[in-house]
């Protein structure tokens, strides 16, 4: 977040997990966000969480991110990152992904 506000005309692009986007979402509108969202927390043991039940979209959009799309199928995830990039201020990308080995089934 720090580059993001002390450089703000760099893209700067936050890496994110749906439980971590629950957690820290009082950083959020500062960036370029990719959330990989599989509804647990998978580096933590697969403990399930809220992110299969929000609309992340929609949260987003509420804190005046310019853009937000969910993306469900590997083709579109390309053409999805391209309009994020070329998007003036903060724009979110949902990828819906499956879970881990490790968090059950």
């Amino acid at each position: 977040m720090g580059i993001a506000l002390a450089k703000p005309e760099r893209q700067v692009c936050c890496l994110d997990g749906d439980g971590a986007m629950l957690m820290h979402m009082g950083s959020i509108a500062n960036f370029k966000h990719v959330i990989l969202n599989n509804g647990v927390h998978d580096s933590v043991g697969g403990m399930a969480t809220a992110g299969s039940r929000v609309s992340f979209t929609e949260i987003v959009k509420s804190c005046a991110y310019s853009e937000a799309w969910r993306v469900e199928r590997a083709d579109e995830i390309a053409e999805k990152i391209a309009e994020a990039r070329a998007v003036r201020g903060p724009v979110m990308l949902e990828m819906m992904v499956k879970k881990s080995a490790w968090a059950g089934p």
